[in-house]
């Protein structure tokens, strides 16, 4: 896989992730990007036209912002398609997860699992399997927030528990 810590825009485009399933679990996450430290930002990262096979998780954006995901193929995923956070700054510039086309394995989680950070836009997916389409784990409290989530234009189904949840956790 590939993991890159930069505070600047980062593209991975038109790449193949296979994994072989070792002991019949897919290998971990195929690409990681985040800020150059644990207290920075990457901004405007983009990750399009990727395909994806037996990943437990495809994308996972760490303290990003202004990112674009988008046209990517995700397939046979174990855990969660794309995961994304901000722990750096949680109102933190908008995102977008656009035109990608997710299938889980059986013990797929989200194909799109939120923890923190700004609102994404979330448009135009195909989402089949897995537990559930959207998963929003949103931190409240003094460590987390969020702000306007646009979700549009998606098919979302086949899912095991909801289309799209949000799970506020910790206090209020």
């Amino acid at each position: 896989g590939i993991a890159v810590s930069s505070d600047t825009g980062v593209t991975v485009r038109g790449c193949g992730f296979f994994s072989a399933a070792v002991g019949g679990q897919p290998a971990g996450r195929a690409i990681a990007i985040t800020g150059s430290t644990a207290a920075t930002q990457n901004t405007a990262s983009v990750v399009e036209r990727n395909l994806f096979v037996r990943m437990a998780t495809a994308i996972d954006l760490l303290n990003a912002t202004r990112y674009s995901v988008a046209g990517n193929h995700i397939t046979l995923y174990s855990v969660d398609a794309v995961q994304l956070r901000n722990n750096v700054n949680i109102d933190a510039g908008d995102g977008e997860v656009s035109g990608n086309t997710f299938y889980a394995a059986e013990t797929g989680i989200a194909c799109v699992h939120f923890f923190s950070g700004s609102g994404p836009r979330i448009i135009n997916n195909k989402c089949q399997l897995g537990q559930f389409g959207f998963l929003f784990d949103i931190v409240n409290g003094a460590g987390g927030a969020i702000n306007v989530i646009l979700i549009g234009y998606n098919s979302i189904e086949g899912q095991t528990a909801d289309g799209v949840r949000f799970n506020p956790l910790g206090s209020t």
